[in-house]
């Protein structure tokens, strides 16, 4: 087991950091405009997973990136980060799923969480290179 080194752990936390405000802007634009009980809407409940998880993750995985910390506790970080944004990738899959569809709207309601995967995809493997290179 090896350290992440003080560069690496602080993009990934940046990263982390501006993907969390992406993330809990996007369920605070959706969720106020569109209609309870749509598919397709935002979950408060995954957002707080995802924000609250990453959030925490992110700031393990800095914390501990600095001089005379724990070189475990930043693979706990890394791993939980991967298996957190795994879990808010899965989520916004469902959502495209369960999203209407509508040929006559461009890009359509399903945009937001098509997005939101791609970006989350990118935090997933900023926290699959971050536990690779901590293992």
């Amino acid at each position: 087991v090896s350290a992440i080194s003080p560069e690496a752990a602080l993009a990934v936390s940046q990263q982390a950091v501006i993907y969390v405000a992406v993330l809990g802007g996007e369920a605070a634009y959706n969720g106020f405009s569109i209609s309870a009980g749509t598919p397709g809407r935002p979950s408060i409940g995954w957002t707080l997973v995802g924000t609250a998880g990453l959030t925490t993750a992110s700031s393990v995985v800095m914390r501990v990136g600095g001089k005379g910390t724990s070189v475990p506790l930043q693979t706990i970080g890394s791993a939980a980060g991967l298996a957190i944004s795994g879990a808010v990738l899965f989520y916004f899959i469902k959502r495209i799923q369960s999203t209407p569809y509508n040929d006559r709207e461009w890009p359509g309601a399903r945009a937001w969480p098509a997005t939101m995967s791609l970006l989350t995809f990118f935090i997933l493997a900023a926290y699959a290179q971050a536990l690779a290179s901590s293992i």
